[in-house]
């Protein structure tokens, strides 16, 4: 985990640097002044929904094992995102089906389950809309390249995930196969955890349930799309809506990698280099970047610290859980 966070610190301070190389600060600073904040009113707005949509989309996913009220599903959903921007190399990602786990019935494998489908479908998202993309504009070829790659390993993935979600005989043998060398208590205990996170694949044999996913993070970021180009408006670009989805659909994948604590230097420096396809300045493109990662941030932050207090009892000693307790669940 140590090796995690400097790896993450210095990849951050490596991407910030190459973003304000041969930027004068003053630039930067006055076309700040000069924006038109108004416009930041909408893209808050949007930010918001998008929060929304995926604790109520998590809530999809849960529903077949477990009703859970949406309130409750969205505070876990804002604490667990803080704690993602808040500890580098994306290690919070651990947080919210942790939470789940403690403050519901459902088990923690289950909980793992769904969030693991819930990033399948958000990559393929976000995938769709760079294919989108790719028909009004050209993309670089390494951009091109490496969403073939995520494509294709996306494909793989569900491939295998929908094996298991028909055929849990099949998983069941392998796991018995695997615990046969194991005590029985341990043997129970895995074989319990592979079942429940068997059972958190229910989504992709469901296809009514999976197209309502599947439509549901389409629309979600694409939201996310519309919130930057409302920032567009307030920096002054004239930009298309398309341009707006490429800018949000480079930066996601920029902070998909380990990183420092709040996305800095993956988000500013990917922010340049996707409105650098635009024709934007450097020093304007810096400028945006600062705005469009201090709002975005803003909104998780706020959202986090809100429903904090109702979480931190559950999370005790969030930072000492031994890998044993991340991967075993509730009695």
């Amino acid at each position: 985990m140590k090796k995690k966070l400097i790896l993450g610190g210095i990849i951050g301070a490596v991407l910030l640097w190459l973003s304000l190389r041969h930027v004068e600060y003053a630039d930067v600073a006055a076309q700040l002044y000069g924006m038109k904040y108004v416009y930041a009113i909408p893209a808050l707005f949007l930010l918001l929904i998008m929060q929304y949509l995926r604790s109520f989309r998590w809530g999809l996913l849960i529903k077949p094992v477990q009703r859970i009220d949406q309130l409750r599903l969205f505070s876990i959903t804002s604490v667990g995102f803080f704690c993602i921007m808040a500890v580098p190399a994306r290690i919070g990602e651990l947080v919210r089906p942790y939470l789940l786990a403690r403050r519901t019935p459902v088990s923690m494998s289950f909980a793992l389950a769904s969030v693991i489908v819930e990033r399948l479908f958000d990559v393929a998202s976000v995938l769709i809309l760079l294919i989108v993309v790719s028909r009004f504009m050209e993309l670089p070829p390494w951009m091109i390249k490496t969403g073939t790659l995520f494509f294709s390993a996306i494909l793989f993935l569900v491939s295998g995930l929908l094996l298991l979600a028909f055929r849990k005989e099949w998983f069941t043998r392998i796991v018995s196969t695997v615990t046969g060398h194991l005590s029985e208590k341990y043997a129970s205990r895995v074989a319990r955890w592979a079942h429940q996170f068997v059972e958190g694949l229910t989504v992709i044999a469901d296809p009514v349930l999976f197209m309502t996913i599947a439509v549901l993070s389409i629309l979600i970021w694409a939201i996310g799309g519309g919130a930057v180009y409302f920032l567009f408006f307030a920096a002054g670009f004239d930009l298309s809506v398309i341009a707006a989805v490429a800018v949000m659909v480079i930066v996601i994948a920029g902070i998909s990698i380990p990183t420092a604590p709040g996305f800095v230097g993956n988000w500013h420096f990917f922010c340049v280099m996707a409105l650098s396809l635009f024709g934007v300045s450097k020093t304007e493109a810096m400028s945006f970047a600062v705005v469009h990662h201090f709002l975005s941030i803003s909104v998780t932050v706020i959202l986090g610290i809100i429903f904090l207090p109702s979480n931190l009892a559950f999370i005790p000693a969030l930072g000492k859980m031994t890998a044993s307790e991340k991967n075993c669940e509730r009695n």
